[in-house]
């Protein structure tokens, strides 16, 4: 029987070959065989790889389905699966499902806990994932890919009721959903935003459709690819009714190839948080990182654009600096000013092209400031490293003042004690503050070490800023204008570091700068009379508490040879007693 598969299995691989060989296609070089299969009909593909291998390869290939995309022959069928299926595959997945038998249309759960969207949420609310729709492209199920999956597909979709209390119901799902709540809506659900309260008609009162991620296989990923716009035209088609407007927050991580995702996850995320170790190479690198990252995101959002999609351009949210935060493991800023927004009404039947998504305009922040390079960054740095010492200096000084206050209490509670007249108990408790009271004192030595290493510090940045004025003093008097208006700006900025009083003003000369050094200089040298002073009285106070602990050891030892004697005393007398 085995031998007989074998041969037919031989008989069947000779017949394809045949049929390859003796097929016109076979003729066609790779390019115009392709050329040729972009006009098929999807409903022919399962025929056509049966009829040739080589047209199966075709057919199989990236770069077929990426034409078959750009030039707009891909075919896409969606389907949201009934409630019963989604309860159905919901089951499955439950770890009591054996306890809970077969599952059926009749069961309470489903018949309270479902509705013709699929699961209810405690507020009403749904979640929709990729699993509850069937997503064909071609024919080929694009559901069925998993996270790990070459050409994987994720879509995660919430529909919610805008009612009160709206930020609960969304901080229910997720943080950058209540980011997105209370940037657009009010708690009741209302838009407060101007674009939104034009586009939605007053008495529109349907729950939000918010696209959480929205991520297509990389063939798919172009402005000029077909598939994404409609896979959502045909989602907003099925959920027509039950929304009342869809919101996307464009984001540009599920637009990276592979290559720059394994890059992200080789790279150190906390690298970039320290300016000061970064050369100027590292700079430029995470300059062109982040201008990757805008780009993508824009990329993302002419996707959602050729959908139908309109971008929420009001200057209260595009400006707003709340949005602008850390996101993502590739360490990356994900600019929340972006959204994008359509509503049931403004919904369009057929996608727009790749040149009108192109030509609709894009409102974004002002791009940041280019990072400093060469002497104006090592200036930057200087000024801004030696201000900041004076500040901790100060703090470290106040903080001293607390063990003094602390070990002040403790000797007056020692001191004003009477323990004659305590009972034995007491006599432990003495020594264990005796003990707190040595420790003081370490802590006191400690604390004196610190200052005298402050004082260094502050010393060696008094020096550093006479050098400055020095440098200053020298530029002025040669006339060497060149280097100075470049570093002026950055040495102005640097100084809002410090505790200087007087604001600075733009129009700032070398005059002024010497000034303002002459003004570091004098707080330098004040801040080294505080730690003097300090070293001083810490020295004093130490001196008095080490004069005062002869005189305290020799009370207790008084004391505890008393307690002893009488301790005695009442032994002989219980001794007595007896013998009485």
């Amino acid at each position: 029987m085995a031998e007989e598969t074998t041969t037919e299995g031989k008989r069947r691989k000779l017949s394809e070959d045949q049929d390859a060989s003796s097929s016109p296609y076979s003729l066609l070089n790779e390019d115009c065989l392709r050329v040729v299969l972009l006009w098929t009909r999807a409903s022919d593909h399962p025929n056509l790889r049966l009829s040739c291998q080589r047209i199966r390869i075709v057919l199989n290939s990236e770069i077929y389905r990426k034409e078959r995309s750009n030039h707009g022959y891909a075919e896409v069928k969606v389907e949201l699966l009934s409630p019963y299926e989604q309860y159905k595959m919901d089951r499955n997945e439950d770890c009591n499902k054996e306890e809970k038998g077969l599952p059926s249309e009749e069961d309470e759960e489903f018949m309270n806990k479902y509705d013709q969207l699929g699961r209810l949420g405690e507020y009403g609310d749904h979640d929709i994932y990729s699993r509850d729709f069937r997503v064909l492209v071609d024919g080929w199920p694009l559901h069925k890919s998993h996270e790990k999956h070459p050409r994987r597909f994720r879509l995660e979709m919430k529909v919610l009721p805008r009612r009160s209390p709206f930020y609960e119901i969304c901080d229910a799902h997720s943080s950058a959903l209540v980011n997105l709540a209370s940037t657009l809506f009010t708690n009741f659900g209302n838009p407060s935003v101007q674009s939104l309260k034009n586009a939605l008609q007053d008495d529109d009162k349907l729950p939000l459709l918010y696209i959480g991620d929205f991520e297509m296989p990389f063939e798919y990923r172009s402005t000029l690819s077909t598939v994404g716009p409609l896979i959502l035209q045909a989602l907003l088609k099925i959920l027509k009714g039950r929304y009342s407007l869809a919101i996307y927050v464009p984001y540009g991580e599920p637009q990276k190839t592979e290559e720059e995702r394994n890059a992200d996850k080789a790279r150190d995320p906390h690298a970039d948080l320290y300016e000061n170790e970064l050369t100027e190479e590292e700079i430029r690198e995470k300059q062109k990182r982040k201008e990757r990252f805008e780009a993508l995101t824009q990329q993302d959002m002419r996707q959602l654009f050729r959908a139908g999609f309109t971008q929420v351009n009001d200057d209260s949210v595009v400006d707003n600096d709340i949005n602008y935060c850390v996101y993502g493991d590739s360490g990356m800023d994900n600019d929340d000013s972006y959204y994008v927004f359509v509503t049931r009404q403004c919904a369009i039947e057929s996608i727009l092209t790749e040149q009108q998504a192109l030509s609709m305009p894009i409102s974004s922040r002002p791009p940041p400031p280019q990072e400093k390079m060469g002497l104006s960054r090592e200036l930057f740095l200087y000024v801004r490293n030696n201000c900041s010492a004076f500040t901790h200096a100060e703090e470290m000084i106040k903080s001293w003042q607390r063990p003094l206050e602390e070990f002040s209490e403790v000797a007056n509670k020692m001191f004003l004690l009477t323990p004659y007249d305590e009972k034995v108990q007491e006599t432990k408790d003495l020594k264990l503050t005796f003990d707190r009271i040595d420790s003081k004192l370490q802590d006191i030595r400690d604390a004196e070490n610190r200052a005298e290493a402050d004082m260094e510090k502050i010393i060696r940045g008094k020096d550093s800023i006479l050098e400055m004025k020095l440098r200053l003093g020298t530029l002025r008097d040669a006339g060497d204008l060149s280097p100075i208006n470049e570093i002026l700006t950055d040495f102005i900025e640097a100084l809002i570091y410090s505790t200087l009083e007087s604001p600075i003003p733009p129009d700032i000369s070398i005059g002024d700068a010497l000034v303002i050094i002459e003004r570091l200089e004098t707080l330098s040298t004040e801040q080294e009379q505080n730690v003097a002073g300090f070293l001083t009285e810490n020295r004093q106070a130490g001196s008095e508490i080490e004069d005062c602990i002869p005189s305290f050891k020799g009370k207790i030892q008084d004391y505890m040879n008393k307690r002893l004697k009488e301790e005695e005393a009442k032994l002989d007398d219980l001794r007595e007693g007896i013998n009485v």
